[in-house]
C-alpha cells in the first residue's frame, strides 16, 4: 500500500506527519512511502533522511497513494487531489470543518486524530 505524506499547507504549521524513524517502520511493515519534497523541512527533517530509510521524494504525494498522512486536514485545492477510496489521517477539527462534506462527496475516508479513543494512544500511560 502506498502512503503519501504531503507538505503541510496551514500557515504556521511546522510539523510533519511522520519522522524518518516512523517512515522506516512503515516501510518495514511492507508499505511504500512517498513524501512531498520539503515536507519535513520546517520540522528539521531533510529529504535525504527520508530517502536513507527507503522513502521516495516526489513533487506530488497524492497521486497513487491509498492513504494520506497529514498533521492538519487537507484544505481547498488539496481536497481536489484526493482520489475516491483514499483514506486521510489528520487532525480534522470535525466540529468546525466546513469542508468535510467535500471528502464525503469524493468518497474519501477521513480519520480525525483528535477523535481517536485514548486507549489507542501513547498518552494513555500518562492518565
Amino acid at each position: 500500500m502506498q502512503i503519501g505524506i504531503p507538505k503541510e499547507s496551514v500557515v504556521g504549521e511546522n510539523r510533519v506527519a511522520a519522522t524518518p524513524e516512523t517512515v522506516k517502520k512503515l516501510i518495514s511493515a511492507g508499505h511504500s512511502i512517498v513524501i512531498e519534497r520539503g515536507a519535513g523541512k520546517k520540522a528539521a527533517y531533510i529529504d535525504s533522511a527520508y530517502e536513507q530509510v527507503g522513502a521516495k521524494i516526489t513533487d506530488d504525494a497524492y497521486t497513487g497513494s491509498q492513504i494520506i498522512l497529514k498533521v492538519r486536514a487537507p484544505q481547498g485545492e488539496e481536497i481536489q487531489k484526493l482520489a475516491a477510496g483514499t483514506a486521510v489521517v489528520a487532525m480534522f477539527d470535525p466540529y468546525r470543518n466546513t469542508e468535510l462534506d467535500q471528502f464525503a462527496s469524493q468518497q474519501v475516508s477521513a480519520f480525525a486524530l483528535e477523535l481517536l479513543p485514548r486507549t489507542l494512544s501513547r498518552a494513555q500511560n500518562m492518565d
